[in-house]
Parts: C-alpha cells; sequence; structure tokens
C-alpha cells in the first residue's frame, strides 16, 4: 500500500533502501493501529540528506481527533530512531495558523504517505494564512 510512495524515499535517500522493508511495516501497523488521515515523512529524510548513523525518521501522523494517549512515539528500525509525533487535523490547523515551522514544513516540504488530498487542503490553508499576515 505505502510502498510506491516510499520509494520517492529511497530514490531520495540511497542509503535508507536496506530498511525500506521494516519502515513500511511500520507505516502499516501506524496506520491499522491509528487509523490516520495522513501519514507524511518530513525532515532530512525529505530534503535528501539522510545520513545513515547520524539521522533519525521523522513521520507526522494527522489524525481524526486529539489523540488519548501520546503525542510522540518512538520506534528503533535497524539503529534508526523514528519519531512519530501525532496531531489532530485541527491541531494542525491551529499550527498552521501560528506559524509552527515543524508543521509548516512538514505539509510543505513532507513526502506524503497517505492522504494527498487532506495535505493538498493544508498546503492551500498554509498558503492563505501566510498571504493574511504579510
Amino acid at each position: 500500500m505505502f510502498l510506491e510512495r516510499l520509494r520517492k524515499v529511497v530514490e531520495k535517500n540511497p542509503s535508507l533502501s536496506e530498511v525500506i522493508n521494516e519502515l513500511h511495516k511500520l507505516l502499516i501497523e501506524l496506520n491499522e493501529e491509528l487509523k490516520p488521515l495522513a501519514i507524511i515523512i518530513t525532515g532530512s529524510i525529505a530534503k535528501g540528506e539522510f545520513v545513515m548513523g547520524l539521522s533519525d525518521i521523522d513521520i507526522v501522523l494527522i489524525i481524526n481527533e486529539a489523540h488519548r494517549h501520546s503525542r510522540f512515539l518512538l520506534r528503533v528500525i535497524r539503529n534508526i530512531n523514528v519519531e512519530i509525533s501525532i496531531y489532530s487535523l485541527d491541531e494542525v490547523k491551529k499550527a498552521i495558523e501560528i506559524g509552527n515551522q515543524f508543521i509548516t514544513t512538514a505539509i510543505n516540504s513532507g513526502i506524503v504517505i497517505k492522504g494527498l488530498e487532506i495535505i493538498e487542503e493544508l498546503r492551500m490553508h498554509s498558503t492563505r494564512y501566510s498571504q493574511t499576515q504579510n
């Protein structure tokens, strides 16, 4: 399901080819467990700057309602930290409006694994909001 989109990650970061299957399994687990509206891979991977042994993997999950448990999850794939940030759709919209750099960068520059339509709506929201601030 997500493997085709993950190939884009490997194109930008060839050193990740050896962990792509584990990352795929993790995304399937997160999708089944949390049922996110959208999944984005962001940070150094999205920029094509991943360095094996130094970089981590940043994932943003956008869910329908505020998460009852932790906002952050940490997993490890072959000694690579996978940092998972969980936000509700409303939290993401508010973060865009206050100029949260992590969220705006994830929305505008991240690699969308799931929920392209929602991310496109959030990108338009980000563009509209930034235009009203200038």
